[in-house]
C-alpha cells in the first residue's frame, strides 16, 4: 500500500491516512484520531517498515501515539517527556528517540515493548530536530536554543559531543548513510 501520513490539528485531531497510487490526486483513505496537537508533516511521525507501526508525537499532550499501519487504527498511547517535537527511528536497534524540547531531554523507545526505557539529558537547550545513523548507531539532536548539535551514542546512551556549533535555531537533522554526512537546517 502506498500512502502517506500527514498530521491534522485542525478540525478532528489526527493523522490522515493519504492514498499516493496516482500523483493527480488525493484521497484520505482514513483519519485517526489522536492526542491534542499531533506534530507536523515534516517533523513528528517515523515509521516502522517491518512492522508497520507508525510514531506521532503529540506535542501538547506529551506522549507518543502507536498507530497500526496495517489497520490505520490507534493501538496505544506513550507518555514522554514535555512537549515531544521530532522522531526518529534507528531499523536496527528498534529504538524510538523522542526530542522533548521543554524538557531538554530524549525518551527512547523501546518499540518491542513500547514504553519509555531511558531518558537522556540533553546537552543543549531545547531540543528539535532529530537523526539516526542506523550503521553507527549514532543520533543527532539540533538544540534550537543553543545553536548546536549533541551526538549521542546509542548503545551507550552518552553524549559524544555535545556542543558542535551551527548557525542560529537549527530544527532539522538529516543523514546521508551513503556518503557519511549529517545536514542541519536552520530557522532565523
Amino acid at each position: 500500500q502506498n500512502v502517506s501520513y500527514v498530521s491534522n490539528s485542525e478540525g478532528i485531531i489526527s493523522i490522515r491516512v493519504i492514498d499516493l497510487k496516482d500523483n493527480l490526486s488525493t484521497y484520505i483513505l482514513s483519519e485517526i484520531p489522536t492526542e491534542i496537537h499531533p506534530s507536523g508533516i515534516s517533523i513528528g511521525i517515523a515509521n516502522d517498515n517491518k512492522t508497520k507501526m507508525v510514531y506521532v508525537a503529540n506535542t501538547d499532550s506529551n506522549s507518543v501515539s502507536v498507530i497500526n499501519g496495517t489497520i490505520n487504527m490507534l493501538k496505544k498511547i506513550i507518555p514522554v517527556g514535555q512537549k515531544p517535537t521530532d522522531i526518529a527511528f534507528n531499523e536496527n536497534t528498534r529504538k524510538l528517540y523522542v526530542s522533548n524540547s521543554l524538557s531538554n531531554t530524549l525518551s527512547v523507545i523501546d518499540t518491542n515493548t513500547e514504553k519509555v526505557e531511558h531518558t537522556i539529558k540533553s546537552t543543549g537547550k531545547n531540543p528539535k530536530g532529530l537523526g539516526v545513523d542506523n550503521k553507527k548507531n549514532l543520533i543527532y539532536v539540533a538544540n534550537t536554543d543553543s545553536n548546536s548539535v549533541s551526538v549521542i551514542n546509542g548503545t551507550t546512551r552518552e553524549v559524544i559531543d555535545g556542543n558542535i556549533k551551527v548557525e542560529n535555531n537549527p530544527t532539522g537533522i538529516a543523514v546521508d548513510l551513503k556518503d557519511d554526512l549529517v545536514y542541519v537546517t536552520n530557522f532565523g
